[in-house]
């Protein structure tokens, strides 16, 4: 996950990071001054920031550029973005620390997701080998049920991932695959030295539907199909809103045929977010899951 600050003074502009951030899954904090800037970065752990080249209010038409020199966001990507990129800015810009810019034409949402999705990839390479912030889990956790239905899914499916790369040796190998017959929400590579995981298959998948409603069997008889043609695989089916009854007598049927499916519901989750030792809990989890 990404826990991007957002410096921009104009509403729409405001309004429009936002959707993109929501619709991303990513924790977003706007601020409109270079004052407030100051003040939110010292409190916060921020991954990205989105710097307006120009703020009312500032010394001129770089105030961005010069908050940019001042505040030095250095354990964060700085993108700045400006209506007019001309190359004195760009220049000054790179020389206090910018990672890239971006220009506001129709163009900026699209190349500000792929731009996120890249530091994204960056960022979560950084997190290997080291726990992932609880502070920011619990963030997305109070956030999983806002916006569209896009939205709440990237969201989950990034909860996903968090969950699961806490795990020393638990690696992403994916996220939204897709074949011409399917969709894979997220897989996970198992190269963990555990004893415990280093007995589970090569690869791990995993389902999000982050839905108010309980999945019922069409979804986990579809999701199970998915783990079934890779052989060997091990199935997490995260849902928001739950299971209905008859889902585990599917799950344990499936069992009986060499086929394993963990089913993950609401109250899993809330323990997978507060607990201290979440590999534990997935442990359990699994074990759960062959026992039943």
């Amino acid at each position: 996950m990404l826990n991007v600050l957002v410096v921009e003074d104009d509403p729409a502009m405001q309004e429009t990071y936002a959707e993109i951030l929501a619709d991303e899954g990513y924790v977003g904090t706007i601020v409109g001054s270079s004052a407030e800037a100051k003040a939110t970065w010292e409190t916060g752990d921020f991954d990205v920031v989105l710097l307006d080249k120009r703020l009312q209010g500032g010394s001129g038409p770089d105030d961005g550029v010069d908050l940019l020199e001042s505040a030095r966001f250095s354990t964060a990507k700085v993108l700045l973005v400006t209506g007019f990129a001309d190359e004195g800015s760009i220049r000054r810009a790179f020389r206090g620390g910018a990672y890239d810019y971006l220009v506001k034409d129709p163009l900026l949402p699209t190349l500000l997701t792929a731009k996120l999705s890249q530091i994204r990839e960056t960022v979560r390479a950084q997190q290997r080998g080291r726990p992932v912030a609880d502070a920011l889990i619990r963030q997305l956790w109070s956030k999983l049920g806002e916006g569209s239905a896009h939205a709440k899914g990237r969201r989950l499916e990034e909860l996903i991932l968090m969950f699961m790369t806490s795990v020393p040796g638990l690696l992403e190998a994916g996220r939204n695959l897709r074949t011409p017959a399917e969709e894979l929400d997220v897989a996970i590579r198992n190269e963990s030295t555990d004893p415990f995981w280093s007995k589970q298959p090569a690869f791990i998948l995993c389902e999000a539907k982050n839905w108010t409603k309980s999945v019922g069997t069409p979804e986990v008889g579809w999701f199970a199909t998915k783990v079934q043609d890779r052989p060997g695989a091990l199935g997490f089916f995260f849902a928001a809103g739950g299971f209905t009854g008859p889902v585990y007598d599917v799950a344990r049927t499936k069992r009986t045929h060499g086929l394993r499916l963990v089913l993950v519901d609401r109250s899993d989750m809330e323990e997978l977010v507060m607990t201290d030792d979440r590999n534990e809990v997935l442990k359990k989890l699994v074990t759960k899951a062959e026992l039943q």
